[in-house]
């Protein structure tokens, strides 16, 4: 049986779903990141590539590129460490004097490049304060003849290996939208099938008569996608209204955000990776969207179903990344759901 075959029967007794608006012209959908050629560059061409404003930091010798909104790039001479938006950046060499300019390995100059373009998207859309609650701290730089500060060499681990479970630039970028609805609560679902990705989702409903996939966001299980991938809908990318959650006035699918995760929860559980994502991605989107944790609903709890299965943890809960100023959701009551 292929795989498809078995994404459809096991969707055809499983989650179900209402239609919502009509679907745009198809998108790629995909983060493209070309590779460039690594070529070295000074600090002041790469501002003006970027269109920022080159400047030293008063009494260091720090260097800033600076955008017109604030956020800047911070480059520390006698460290690894760089400082994109508010994110710290490992290089791969210090910066090297050329004359009287301070200059990057071609290497770096692109991650700093990448960096910065998936970091303005994020910043672009959040509140500081909000967008504060991912940042982290750039370390001081060393006192002259003195070792770098502890860490700083290290290669930096990713959240899966650190336990920082924050989205990844890519994520950020991917997930960042301009909002064009009041969103108010996140709708946990499953599959109700073995296998599947967004694709195979996006055909079966469209072989119900949905005008497409009715989620907005779907995580892997590592069968049709890597295990734990986001995928991103094309619902959430257009803000259109979701066909996952019907309910009194069709509520759930114009104010709540559809979360699919693959799988046959009456049947096993959720992946581990697939619970990481998921917690990145309801911390992020209730940031983002200024949803309070206490919005985040399970399917069976606004409608009456199984889903997403006696086998999801009850006890996910949506966490609030320390330093955060979490915007007040406006509940106007029209929540129809209750308890399973």
């Amino acid at each position: 049986m292929s795989c498809l075959a078995v994404v459809a029967a096991g969707l055809a007794s499983g989650c179900a779903s209402t239609e919502g608006e009509a679907a745009p012209d198809d998108e790629a959908g995909v983060l493209n990141a070309p590779g460039a050629v690594a070529i070295d560059i000074s600090c002041p061409q790469l501002a003006r590539e970027l269109g920022l404003r080159f400047s030293t930091v008063a009494g260091t010798d720090r260097v800033a590129l600076e955008s017109p909104n604030g956020s800047r790039i911070l480059l520390f001479p006698g460290t690894l460490v760089a400082s994109v938006a508010g994110r710290q950046l490992q290089l791969s060499q210090e910066p090297y004097r050329r004359g009287t300019e301070l200059w990057l390995v071609g290497k770096d100059a692109n991650s700093v490049r990448a960096t910065w373009n998936a970091q303005s998207a994020f910043g672009a859309n959040l509140p500081p304060a909000v967008a504060d609650a991912y940042r982290v701290p750039i370390p001081d730089r060393p006192a002259a003849g003195g070792s770098a500060p502890a860490g700083v060499q290290r290669p930096i681990a990713s959240p899966a290996a650190s336990g920082d479970n924050r989205p990844t630039a890519a994520e950020v970028s991917a997930w960042s939208v301009p909002l064009r609805r009041k969103w108010q609560y996140l709708v946990v679902h499953h599959s109700a099938s073995a296998a599947g990705n967004a694709a195979a989702i996006d055909r079966w409903h469209k072989d119900r008569g949905f005008d497409g996939l009715g989620y907005d966001f779907v995580i892997g299980n590592g069968t049709g996608s890597t295990d734990g991938s986001v995928e991103v809908g094309y619902r959430w990318k257009q803000q259109l209204i979701g066909a996952h959650a019907k309910t009194a006035a069709n509520f759930m699918n114009e104010h709540g955000i559809g979360v699919c995760l693959v799988g046959d929860f009456t049947r096993t559980r959720p992946t581990a990776a697939q619970l990481r994502s998921l917690d990145r991605l309801c911390t992020f989107l209730a940031q983002y969207c200024g949803i309070p944790a206490e919005n985040l609903r399970m399917h069976g709890e606004v409608k009456s179903t199984e889903c997403p299965g006696k086998y999801f943890p009850r006890d996910f809960a949506i966490r609030t990344p320390v330093g955060a100023s979490r915007a007040a959701a406006v509940n106007d009551g029209s929540d129809s759901g209750g308890t399973k």
